[in-house]
């Protein structure tokens, strides 16, 4: 599941957001872990799941992983955002709802967006 909200660029949306921005609201499991939200950038909600073969898996008997992630750009301080990351298992319930709001929580962690391709 790949979610990615882009507030609309312009001198009018931003005089229209300037009070109000669209944010996501995130829980897990039924427990609240982030309002994310920029009043200019991307916000991105992850959800994946991997397969892991046998012979590299960290635990006997594990043949996948799964994880969410919430993140986003700050188009303003050009810093890649993070609010939450966590494993998920089977039976987890993530919860994402589009709400507009006047705060939302800080991220987590901030670095400085790279720029360009990178050979690894």
């Amino acid at each position: 599941m790949f979610m990615t909200l882009v507030p609309a660029s312009g001198a009018s949306a931003l005089s229209r957001w300037s009070s109000h921005m669209i944010a996501y609201q995130v829980s897990v499991n039924g427990k609240h872990v982030a309002t994310a939200g920029l009043r200019q950038g991307v916000v991105s909600a992850i959800a994946n799941w991997v397969f892991v073969p046998s012979d590299v898996a960290a635990e006997p008997h594990t043949d996948w992983s799964a994880g969410f992630s919430l993140g986003g750009l700050d188009d303003q301080t050009s810093e890649n955002l993070r609010w939450f990351r966590c494993d998920v298992k089977l039976g987890d319930e993530i919860s994402i709802k589009l709400i507009e709001t006047t705060e939302v929580d800080q991220p987590t962690e901030r670095e400085p967006k790279k720029r360009g391709c990178t050979k690894t």
